[in-house]
């Protein structure tokens, strides 16, 4: 596949001679592709991966956070919206800040929280 007329292997192995619509563009291929392809250096890998799994009794959220330790994650809760976040110095600095709205059949309180090898777990009960 090529980008911008590069194709990819020049652009993985020299992303700093990059143009910035060019960087713009492999930030954009990152994103559309699935996350078993092939990461370019310098690419976003600190962003957290953030799933969210409906289960029967409980909606389950999990941050994949390679980047920082899971344990820094600033969780927020403000009505239905859950608010996940953390910043980082390592490498220069990094921050992240995700927002979820929660379904109306949540009950927020009950929130449980388990953070542990790169991943922080949320558990939130359904009436």
């Amino acid at each position: 596949m090529r980008i911008f007329g590069r194709s990819r292997r020049r652009a993985s192995s020299d992303p700093e001679r990059l143009s910035p619509l060019e960087r713009l563009g492999l930030g954009i291929e990152q994103t559309l592709l699935p996350s078993s392809s092939v990461r370019y250096s310098g690419s976003r890998t600190w962003l957290p991966e953030v799933r969210v799994i409906d289960r029967p009794h409980e909606l389950r959220i999990r941050v994949l956070s390679r980047g920082f330790d899971p344990r820094m994650i600033r969780i927020q809760l403000e009505g239905r919206v859950l608010t996940l976040s953390a910043a980082t110095g390592l490498h220069g600095y990094h921050a992240f800040r995700r927002r979820i709205v929660l379904p109306e059949n949540v009950d927020g309180r009950r929130t449980t929280a388990r953070a542990g090898d790169h991943v922080l777990t949320l558990r939130i009960p359904k009436h």
